[in-house]
């Protein structure tokens, strides 16, 4: 065989093996990824995976153990910090912590819908730090959200009524970023 038709056949070899290696990578990838699905007033299984079955907390969807590039659908509804499997009621150290590689989107309709349909400015999905008395701020949550990953993406929630007020929890009353490196994402929040 000529060199022009050898090289020309190891070139093709090689495309292939790159791009099989791109393939399995990306499939990987896909096959991985899992969404976990909240809603307020949910009434199947409670376990996140689906809208009919969604998590009642976002706190449980949060802690539910899955891979690093989640997806946390959120529909539209008031979550609260202090409310989920294990946490007490009224504890202003209580946060939304937010996982590494995490991607939260909130703003879907009541009933839930594809990713396409959700309209964060029309379904209000509010992170709320007011787990005390309704007109007392000094017993809200000292930390709505808490970001202490990288790669994290939150996007389209209204995050209100933090109160970082005391010494060890001062600033953050809304969002409290505590990762190094890259920053996280939020996207159509507002706080």
């Amino acid at each position: 065989q000529s060199f022009p038709t050898l090289f020309t056949k190891r070139l093709i070899y090689l495309n292939m093996r790159h791009f099989t290696f791109l393939f399995l990578l990306l499939l990987t990838s896909f096959l991985n990824a899992q969404t976990i699905y909240v809603k307020a007033n949910a009434t199947g299984a409670n376990n996140g995976t689906s809208w009919a079955n969604a998590y009642t907390s976002l706190q449980n969807a949060l802690t539910n153990p899955c891979v690093s590039n989640t997806q946390v659908y959120v529909a539209q509804g008031t979550y609260r910090p202090d409310v989920g499997q294990g946490l007490v009621l009224n504890n202003r150290n209580a946060s939304f912590v937010i996982p590494d590689g995490y991607k939260v989107y909130g703003g879907f309709p009541t009933g839930g819908d594809v990713f396409n349909n959700r309209k964060p400015e029309t379904y209000a999905t509010i992170l709320t730090g007011n787990i005390g008395s309704l007109a007392n701020a000094a017993d809200n949550s000292y930390h709505i959200v808490t970001i202490n990953g990288n790669n994290t993406l939150l996007d389209g929630f209204t995050i209100s009524e933090g109160y970082a007020n005391d010494n060890a929890n001062s600033g953050g009353g809304g969002i409290y970023m505590q990762q190094q490196g890259t920053l996280s994402s939020i996207h159509r929040a507002t706080v």
